[in-house]
């Protein structure tokens, strides 16, 4: 196995491959580009984030969040996907199967600390994260490893959450879900009432924009037709996780046919989410934790 890192566009694990196989497991959208993000400029904070990722950030692959996991909701003085993917990593370490490489984010002032680790037919993230900024952060982590749908189609994805939700909708034009509510793992509710099993990947680009909220859970299996995929992670830190879906909704400002699997610290899809839901990991002066997350990949 290989794996392309991109520590200058927020250490980015650009693709996953097994030996003698070109196909990469991970999504990248048409034309991705990693080139070199800015060292300190985060672009516009808030709703304007969000924009400034799409059109700016986004390459696909595999990326850190943190010190916010996924959209900052109503708070304008946080980043989507938080500070780590925006900007350009400082390498520290590095060798045919390793690259660490560390970033303090100029916002919050939190210290990463990230080593990636190819070993046999699994890539594992290991993270630190210290906080110098000299007062107490309130912060949401996480993964956000994407998938091309293509490569899995007719496929499925295992788990087994104590829970499940579907959380208010992001995209409610786009959106196959019924909105705020809970279901029973892997079936949901569609916005016309039918049944649909979610774990299913389907066959053709189906143009849904939806997310689903797996509580309690700390490994899914990814089972395609010519791969099998298992994201595991650190269940004590990231006790939840974000499978999203978006096949070519109309509208979208970038082309992704693609779906993620995202452990997260917070339930959810917004910060506002973690917040209602008391979720925050509050980190003290010069406190620290440590995580981790891997993908291991075996032919189907």
């Amino acid at each position: 196995m290989w794996a392309q890192v991109a520590p200058q566009h927020g250490f980015t694990i650009a693709s996953i491959m097994l030996s003698g196989d070109e196909e990469n497991v991970l999504w990248n959208p048409p034309n991705a580009s990693f080139a070199a993000l800015p060292v300190a400029d985060l672009g516009p904070s808030g709703k304007d984030s969000i924009d400034h990722f799409d059109r700016v950030v986004i390459a696909g692959g595999w990326f850190p969040m943190c010190p916010t996991a996924g959209p900052p909701g109503s708070d304008q003085g946080r980043w989507m996907h938080g500070e780590a993917p925006r900007l350009q990593w400082t390498v520290v370490d590095q060798s045919e199967a390793h690259v660490a490489a560390v970033l303090t984010t100029p916002s919050t002032g939190i210290h990463l600390e990230r080593i990636v680790t190819v070993h046999d037919d699994t890539v594992r993230a290991d993270t630190r994260m210290v906080n110098v900024s000299g007062k107490r952060q309130a912060i949401t982590f996480g993964e956000h490893p994407c998938f091309a749908r293509q490569t899995f189609a007719s496929g499925v994805i295992d788990a087994s959450p104590h829970s499940a939700q579907v959380p208010a909708l992001a995209d409610p034009v786009n959106a196959l879900l019924r909105g705020d509510r809970e279901m029973s793992w892997p079936l949901a509710t569609a916005s016309d009432g039918r049944t649909v099993d979610v774990s299913q990947i389907p066959e053709c680009a189906d143009q849904r924009h939806d997310h689903i909220s797996l509580e309690g859970v700390a490994a899914v299996k990814i089972r395609g037709p010519r791969h099998t995929v298992d994201v595991e992670w650190d269940g004590v830190c990231m006790p939840h996780a974000l499978l999203w879906q978006h096949f070519s909704p109309p509208g979208s400002p970038w082309p992704g046919d693609v779906f993620a699997v995202e452990p997260m610290s917070a339930p959810g899809r917004t910060l506002d989410d973690a917040i209602a839901s008391q979720a925050l990991t509050y980190l003290d002066v010069d406190g620290s934790l440590e995580t981790w997350a891997s993908i291991r990949v075996r032919p189907a």
